[in-house]
């Protein structure tokens, strides 16, 4: 019960921020976007370097000993933030690259729905496949 809960917030906020991110005219706070381009890539170093020592640590890359190391709750909690902040930063990027790019804006605005639309399926699928392999053990 308790690690569907915590699913449950993660999700949650996780909605909230890309959902708050779907602000076309990201013009009038350029600040708040400089910093959390480069929180989400702090962020996305932190948990990428876990990561990899994680993956490192492990005895074998075979398929019993990755599930039964993703069936510890804090290596998948962890990994579901890994999946967030980076498609997070993935889609803040791709943001400034559509609003550099694309000068018709009608096209900018479908081009930077589309990729915050795209961005949160992918964390949600990644982040339901971690959910399922961790509660399969």
């Amino acid at each position: 019960f308790y690690p569907y809960i915590i699913f449950y917030i993660l999700v949650t906020e996780t909605v909230f921020i890309f959902v708050s991110n779907f602000d076309t005219h990201d013009s009038s706070q350029p600040t708040s976007h400089w910093f959390q381009q480069r929180l989400s890539a702090f962020l996305a170093i932190i948990f990428g370097l876990w990561f990899l020592i994680s993956i490192q640590s492990m005895p074998g890359l075979e398929y019993t000993s990755v599930r039964n190391w993703l069936s510890s709750f804090y290596n998948a909690l962890i990994l579901f933030f890994l999946i967030i902040v980076i498609s997070y930063h993935s889609n803040l990027g791709i943001k400034v690259i559509i609003e550099d790019y694309i000068h018709h804006s009608l096209l900018k605005n479908i081009a930077i729905i589309c990729n915050s639309v795209f961005h949160f399926i992918c964390a949600v699928f990644s982040s339901l496949i971690v959910l399922k392999i961790f509660l399969e053990f």
